[in-house]
């Protein structure tokens, strides 16, 4: 399964769409622009190339093979999330233009795209480097050693179960969802998109912000399971977002303009370098 070698921590279907479309000697490229917070550099690559690791969700077996088994399930809800968020696309568009009522999500719809957010969640780095910490120090105390590429094998499934005593679903689900088209300021996302206003956790009552594309941002607040879309036209508003967002970001933060980018960061007083 060589081709499941190379892994994505964000999706590359979601990733296209914080890109900026270039034109070099007449062929359409698509590229991101990104800050990279462990190297402090400013970059720009194409989603098939950002935030792509070796074999990050995979474990390896004592004959040396790699098993991409959580890499597969992630492809899964992958293809039917990707259709969920053209559907969002499409109304936050006729949103902005004001030229039509949205088609508003089924249940099936809504259900899927709260399971990508926390599949997001999930698959994070974060998260995952967290539950290795605690893994390495439980076996050190019981002084037993871990097999080379074998840790994966442990710390995945702890993952992948993340939030299950909380009904992290349930709560998801039964928020209301305000997409909010940005056709003043581009929305940015990061390597752990889904950000709570005070960080201090999913609970009922706080609001929870989701970027859906360079134009579109999901805000998650009360109680309702109902779904509005509306305009955020403050550019002032719409940078306190970004820059919230940003300083979550646990290694990148990903945007369709630069100069946009560099603003955040230097608010933000992060030290940027050009790749």
């Amino acid at each position: 399964m060589s081709h499941y070698k190379e892994q994505h921590i964000l999706p590359k279907f979601y990733l296209k769409r914080f890109c900026q479309e270039e034109f070099y000697s007449g062929q359409k490229t698509f590229n991101t622009f990104y800050y990279d917070r462990d190297k402090q550099i400013l970059g720009k690559k194409s989603p098939e190339n950002l935030l792509c690791r070796p074999h990050y969700y995979s474990f390896k077996d004592e004959n040396g093979i790699y098993h991409p088994n959580l890499e597969i399930a992630f492809g899964a809800l992958e293809s039917p999330a990707s259709l969920v968020f053209n559907k969002i696309q499409a109304n936050v568009d006729m949103t902005i233009r004001k030229s039509g009522s949205p088609d508003l999500l089924s249940s099936k719809e809504r259900l899927v795209l709260v399971q990508f957010m926390i599949m997001l969640i999930r698959r994070t780095p974060a998260i995952l480097e967290t539950f290795k910490k605690m893994l390495i120090q439980y076996m050190r105390e019981k002084e037993k050693e871990i097999p080379d590429g074998y840790l994966n094998h442990l710390i995945l499934p702890l993952a992948m179960k993340l939030g299950d005593e909380q009904n992290i679903e349930e709560l998801l689900s039964n928020k209301k969802f305000y997409f909010l088209g940005s056709p003043k300021a581009p929305i940015i996302t990061t390597d752990s998109p889904l950000t709570i206003m005070n960080g201090k956790g999913l609970k009922n009552g706080e609001e929870i912000y989701f970027p859906i594309s360079k134009n579109c941002l999901l805000m998650l607040h009360d109680e309702g399971d109902s779904e509005t879309y509306g305009t955020l036209d403050d550019q002032v508003l719409a940078r306190k977002v970004n820059r919230h967002m940003a300083q979550f970001a646990t290694t990148h933060i990903i945007c369709s303009s630069m100069p946009y980018l560099q603003r955040i960061i230097k608010n933000l007083k992060f030290t940027p370098k050009f790749s």
